[in-house]
């Protein structure tokens, strides 16, 4: 039944086809000229093109150049997941060394030898403090 339909049409159409030829050699005037010209024009150009481009070339060059776009993009990509990876490292690391200063300082006791030796470093340095100023 699609194949009655689709030669019904075709028939009708180089009908008409016929009927407009046949119309306009009798009047001398074209139906649509404008949009005729118009279409006379585009065919025209697409059939230069089909005659004198290199379609093996330009398809070529196109696998070329969508080739490269696909490899910045992905070299972008990558780049950016590396700098996302580096971030979350960098303040990973951060907060596991300012946690662990913060153990060291509060958890340390020190030995009685130990602070000993701290406070008597200590008065030393206020004692030589306080003879540079008196001098």
């Amino acid at each position: 039944m699609i194949y009655l339909t689709l030669v019904i049409i075709s028939v009708a159409l180089c009908a008409l086809f016929l009927f407009l030829t046949a119309h306009e050699a009798r009047t001398g005037t074209r139906l649509l000229r404008q949009k005729r010209e118009q279409l006379d024009v585009h065919a025209s150009r697409v059939f230069f093109i089909i005659a004198h481009v290199d379609l093996a070339a330009f398809m070529r060059d196109l696998v070329r150049e969508v080739g490269k776009r696909l490899a910045h993009d992905t070299a972008h990509l990558s780049l950016v997941f590396v700098r996302a990876t580096e971030r979350l490292l960098t303040r990973l690391v951060r907060a596991l060394r300012t946690h662990k200063a913060e153990s060291a300082t509060t958890s340390t006791s020190a030995s009685p030898f130990v602070r000993s030796m701290s406070d008597l470093k200590q008065k030393l340095r206020s004692d030589t403090d306080e003879q540079g100023s008196a001098e």
